[in-house]
């Protein structure tokens, strides 16, 4: 009887130890990735090219008694490449993105032009640079996680320096301006986060410089004369840069 009652245990355990072998295992809870934050401080480096509008270049010839003369002189498309930095501060709420961001570059964004003008015969060679350029601009986007597609706008400044040579038999002169512009900056980019930290961004901009009043007396002789020339020209561009930014 006990011989029995003692098998009857064994198979009764060996049965609960199968079935709790055949149980399935316990499944660990899958967590969902955390959305990409843009939130915070960052700052970075930028370099591109730059592309100018085509602006011709027209004299005015002031002769005080029979008043000015007015002739063409060509025209200018400044170009050139630049480098700088850029820091900033990111807010988001839900996928909008808010942020400001400032950016200061050198480069060498210049152009030269000289013809003899159509009307008058006479000589003048104009040129013109862009040295350095900044930017200050509020910036609102879209985030798509860990991608960012933004609009910006706001303030522009830079170096903006004319220089031109001017012949008329024996009569010379030489305007130049080199003066601190202010203007303005539209555009838009896309930034990809690779992780917490580092991004990369593909950026357009237009800058709008306004207008620069250039004006010289004429010398013959060494001596200045009652004639002076007079040239209004306007500085804009356009730009495209890549970039990069650490996220603090």
């Amino acid at each position: 009887m006990k011989l029995r009652i003692s098998i009857a245990a064994f198979l009764l355990a060996t049965a609960g130890a199968s079935a709790a072998d055949l149980a399935p295992a316990a499944v660990e809870p899958v967590i969902p990735a955390t959305a990409y934050d843009w939130t915070g401080f960052y700052a970075g480096i930028n370099g591109g090219y730059a592309f100018g509008s085509s602006h011709d270049v027209t004299m005015s010839e002031l002769f005080p008694a029979t008043g000015p003369l007015v002739d063409g002189y060509g025209s200018l498309s400044p170009k050139g490449g630049f480098g700088g930095v850029q820091a900033g501060y990111n807010r988001q709420a839900g996928n909008f993105v808010l942020g400001l961001e400032g950016d200061i570059q050198g480069g060498g964004i210049s152009d030269k032009a000289g013809r003899i003008g159509t009307a008058t015969g006479y000589f003048l060679s104009t040129k013109s640079q862009v040295n350095w350029f900044g930017t200050v601009r509020p910036r609102i986007g879209y985030a798509f996680d860990n991608i960012l597609i933004y609009a910006t706008g706001g303030l522009a400044v830079g170096g903006v320096k004319y220089t031109q040579n001017y012949a008329n038999g024996d009569f010379l002169a030489h305007p130049r301006t080199s003066k601190t512009r202010v203007g303005f900056a539209v555009g838009g980019g896309a930034e990809y986060a690779f992780n917490e930290h580092w991004t990369a961004k593909l950026e357009y901009q237009y800058i709008d410089l306004g207008r620069s009043k250039i004006s010289a007396t004429e010398i013959n002789g060494g001596e200045p004369t009652d004639y002076s020339i007079h040239t209004r020209l306007r500085t804009d561009f356009h730009t495209v840069r890549l970039g990069a930014n650490y996220k603090f």
